[in-house]
């Protein structure tokens, strides 16, 4: 910051030092020093308000002016960004998805509405995630008709592009002729479309009290029109199970994450001129890092695989997922076909809120040894530029992990809550049928006593 004010000190004076009552030169000294001011001014500027970044523990003032704040979630509204395109604070650029999803470097709707917030705007807020409940049926009806529909589409597992950023782990969604998208009830005539997929650990939102180990979110934009200013994210939440509940379709996102997470070591070896034999990105599991296969053949198929996931001397082998790849499957496999609706924003800044969610009533499971290796992914990750170790999240209370979830937002009552399930539709998914068989008061859910 001082170099810039000396720079200025001596050069200003110095088109001083010698006067011309010549017009044509005063003109072009005065010419000169406004293309001066002009260029630092531009300097000053980007020097005083860099781009900040955030993260999900606490604020973090930078004392280096060439360098942004690092923002926890009850300062996200102080999140400023230059440019929308490079911005980390700003991670997901809409406008590459919809160019008419109101998005630029002017609009931060974050507040900070978890507990203990006394901001007047949260009154009226629409800020995610949220504690959902059952029991919301006593207020509000659930006015859907039928399940969430998909069109599978034909992308290609090899064609998506798998990101670790410093908050989340995502899947971007790849241009294809047939576009995976999902159609929802409650009118939407149109389809959603896919942009990416997200995991996150712990989950975002809670149900009836329980927080999950992970959610997976995907993250869609309405349609293609002048009318498309809507995001639709169809949640699923992860429990921990046993190694018995090894998830073979999330083994696919979990090893493409491990290979680009190889890469980017491989690639920070080279510029440190080390070679590298083997890098392991967990803690204490050797992961063999072996990218999945492209699919081949007419019929959209993953050619079976085998992962060697070992522990010390003890290896265990464990099938690869064999079958038809849609990005959807993570919805069909959560075994049910209801859902949470309700109005909110996206979980980063600048908290759009624009945002229909669905989560699903029941989570999929996933094996320890693979939620060992989600969090690794998280604790280990390095920035591809800096090849520094670089994270979002806080530190897990008594240990080293990270998690990367936003604190939970009060609910008001534009986030318009509804729980939609059998009295809306009935379901064939067998726990759905079993779980409808019961009676409303086992089921968590009591009439509707509203107007």
């Amino acid at each position: 910051m001082m170099a810039y004010k000396a720079f200025l000190f001596l050069a200003l004076p110095a088109m001083a030092v010698s006067r011309s009552r010549d017009p044509s030169i005063t003109k072009a000294r005065h010419g000169m020093r406004a293309q001066r001011a002009a260029a630092a001014a531009t300097i000053m500027a980007t020097t005083i308000n860099p781009d900040d970044r955030f993260n999900f523990d606490t604020t973090i003032m930078s004392a280096d002016p060439l360098v942004g704040d690092n923002y926890g979630p009850s300062n996200w509204s102080n999140v400023h960004c230059n440019d929308i395109n490079t911005c980390p604070g700003y991670p997901t650029n809409w406008k590459l998805f919809n160019p008419f999803i109101p998005y630029n470097e002017t609009i931060n709707m974050c507040i900070d509405c978890s507990k203990g917030s006394t901001a007047k705007a949260c009154a009226q807020n629409k800020q995610s995630p949220i504690a959902l409940y059952k029991n919301i049926t006593a207020a509000r009806l659930c006015l859907d008709r039928h399940r969430i529909n998909f069109i599978p589409g034909n992308t290609k597992l090899g064609q998506v592009d798998f990101q670790i950023l410093p908050h989340v782990l995502r899947a971007y969604q790849p241009n294809c002729t047939v576009w995976p998208s999902a159609d929802y009830s409650w009118g939407f005539p149109n389809p959603w479309l896919l942009r990416y997929t997200d995991v996150t650990v712990p989950s975002q939102h809670t149900i009836d009290g329980k927080r999950y180990s992970a959610e997976i979110i995907l993250s869609h934009t309405y349609s293609q029109n002048y009318l498309d200013t809507l995001i639709g994210n169809i949640a699923i939440l992860v429990d921990l199970g046993t190694e018995d509940d090894y998830y073979s379709f999330f083994e696919l996102y979990l090893r493409s994450w491990e290979a680009k997470a190889h890469r980017i070591a491989a690639n920070c070896a080279r510029k440190r001129k080390l070679q590298v034999m083997e890098t392991n990105i967990t803690n204490d599991i050797v992961v063999q890092m072996v990218e999945p296969e492209v699919e081949t053949g007419g019929n959209n198929t993953v050619e079976g695989q085998r992962r060697r996931l070992g522990t010390g001397t003890q290896v265990v082998d464990k099938p690869y997922y064999k079958g038809p790849y849609y990005p959807h499957m993570f919805y069909k496999d959560s075994n049910t076909e209801y859902y949470f609706r309700y109005f909110g924003s996206v979980i980063e800044p600048p908290c759009l809120e624009y945002v229909h969610w669905r989560v699903m009533r029941l989570p999929v499971k996933i094996s320890p040894s693979q939620f060992k290796r989600l969090n690794a992914l998280f604790l280990n990750r390095l920035n591809p530029t800096t090849c520094e170790k670089e994270s979002a999240g806080r530190v897990r209370g008594g240990t080293i992990k990270r998690d990367v979830s936003r604190p939970l937002q009060t609910m008001t009552k534009d986030h318009k809550l509804v729980y939609c399930e059998c009295v809306n539709w009935r379901s064939p998914k067998p726990a759905d049928v079993a779980y409808c068989n019961q009676t409303m008061a086992d089921r968590g859910v009591f009439p509707y006593s509203g107007p």
